[in-house]
């Protein structure tokens, strides 16, 4: 079984657009996904072209991001057929396919650039025809993301994001008083009020994920670690007042210690260069 749905925005109704048997869902022109050749959603990390991320859903999650959209297969009086005046309204096209007890899911986002209300373009064959295209959308068999049965895979959180209802967490940020928590430690001495440093929203990441890690920054020995670290790298910048903490003043310090915390400083073992990786992926 295989339906052409739309979701419409605000995530608040379903549509049904075609059916297998109207002879259009074949032409859609959808490519499969090599969903092989993905990794763990991380979101300082540049995807290349033919890559994908993936995140993998509990059953609670699954009722909140997915279940909505099997619902229009496995409940066919839940969706109506689209009306005319709805299709302002989609902001994701998605193609349901059932096998037996598999749905895999492919999700394509529409974006207000996609709709024509009026423009004139040329066809053209023999000669060329001057015509009118009134009232459509432009549709691109783009793959934004991909539901298996297990995981869902996708290019760009950005995108995603406002297909998926409740999908923030795992776009984790520190808040505000964790940032000021994490600024307050005895590690760091701050030029001004920890309240008045903006923090950058990668940043911002950053310090969540070594909130929730297994960093002791009040360890003693940790911190010492830490402050031998920054001085055999002291081309990062880093400084030390005589107090023996690191002083942070603005978004690039901060940036800085972060990389340290995360152990991003090394030296390649031929060359000898001091170097700064720019992600924790572990080998």
């Amino acid at each position: 079984m295989k339906k052409f749905n739309a979701q419409l925005k605000l995530n608040t109704e379903h549509v049904n657009i075609f059916n297998l048997g109207d002879g259009y869902i074949e032409q859609l022109g959808y490519t499969d996904l090599n969903t092989n050749n993905s990794q763990l959603f991380n979101p300082d990390i540049n995807l290349d072209k033919d890559e994908y991320f993936f995140i993998e859903l509990d059953e609670n999650k699954k009722r909140e991001l997915i279940v909505p959209f099997i619902n229009s297969i496995e409940n066919s009086v839940s969706i109506n057929p689209i009306d005319k005046d709805q299709y302002s309204q989609i902001q994701c096209l998605y193609l349901i396919e059932k096998y037996d007890n598999l749905i895999n899911i492919t999700f394509t986002r529409v974006f207000p650039k996609n709709y024509t209300l009026t423009k004139k373009v040329f066809s053209f064959d023999d000669t060329p025809i001057l015509k009118n295209e009134n009232n459509s959308l432009d549709f691109h068999p783009r793959i934004d993301a991909f539901w298996d049965g297990e995981k869902l895979f996708f290019k760009s959180y950005t995108t995603i994001k406002p297909i998926f209802k409740g999908i923030e967490c795992f776009y984790k940020k520190a808040t505000e008083e964790e940032k000021n928590t994490f600024l307050s430690n005895d590690l760091f001495t701050c030029n001004s009020e920890i309240e008045q440093i903006e923090v950058g929203e990668r940043n911002l990441r950053k310090i969540k994920g070594i909130l929730d890690s297994q960093i002791n920054l009040n360890d003693p020995s940790t911190r010492e670690k830490y402050l031998n670290y920054a001085e055999n790298y002291s081309e990062a910048n880093i400084i030390i007042t005589q107090e023996g903490k690191i002083n942070l003043k603005d978004n690039k310090d901060i940036s800085n210690v972060l990389s340290l915390l995360e152990e991003h400083f090394y030296t390649t073992p031929i060359s000898g260069e001091k170097r700064e990786a720019p992600t924790s992926k572990k080998l």
